[in-house]
């Protein structure tokens, strides 16, 4: 009975996946598997033998929406952001802190 490794059937798993996604935008068959094993590869390269933590949560999705709002903010509009996200302008600011402190995303 062959070993299991769970590393690479999740690095194959993740090329499929990519793979699946630029298909999914056009890009063809061949192409799409070459670019997917190659983006694996890089992570592979960055990352291989450490232990990388997952998210099962909204943490990418409220990146994003995070990203949104600071590339929207404008330094008076709290209370419309509020509203646009649904959230409360206290989030608001703390987003933006967050945002400020982090010193890599514009806005």
């Amino acid at each position: 009975m062959a070993k299991k490794r769970p590393g690479v059937e999740f690095l194959l798993k993740m090329a499929t996946t990519i793979q699946r996604e630029l298909e999914g935008v056009g890009i063809k068959s061949k192409e799409a598997r070459e670019a997917a094993l190659k983006a694996v590869e890089v992570v592979r390269q960055d990352n291989g033998g450490t232990e990388v933590y997952i998210p099962k949560g909204m943490a990418l999705t409220l990146s994003q929406r995070d990203w949104e709002l600071w590339n929207e903010f404008d330094g008076s509009n709290h209370s419309f952001l509020a509203r646009k996200y649904k959230l409360t302008i206290r989030q608001i600011y703390r987003i933006v802190e967050r945002c400020r402190e982090e010193g890599v995303w514009g806005g």
